[in-house]
């Protein structure tokens, strides 16, 4: 199902360098408050996020906040890897 034009939909991997995967880090779109935490596989997912220019921090207790940004076009999907 695409997403309604103006937003889109981000989803990621969160994981360690090593490989593993990271769980319940949370991935918070910024200047925006929302957010996603990551399930078992260290996957997660946005939905209706605003399309432009996304900034993004995952953080976890243990481990550094990392940023990322990405693209998201209007209607699309996103992809944002830690």
């Amino acid at each position: 199902v695409a997403a309604p034009a103006g937003v889109g939909t981000i989803t990621g991997m969160v994981r360690e360098p090593s490989g593993l995967p990271i769980s319940n880090a949370e991935i918070v779109v910024e200047g925006q408050g929302t957010r996603a935490r990551t399930d078992a596989t260290g996957a997660y997912r946005l939905l209706a996020i605003p399309a432009g220019t996304v900034t993004l921090t995952a953080r976890r207790l243990g481990f550094r906040s990392v940023t990322r940004t990405v693209e998201l076009p209007s209607g699309g999907l996103a992809t944002a890897s830690w």
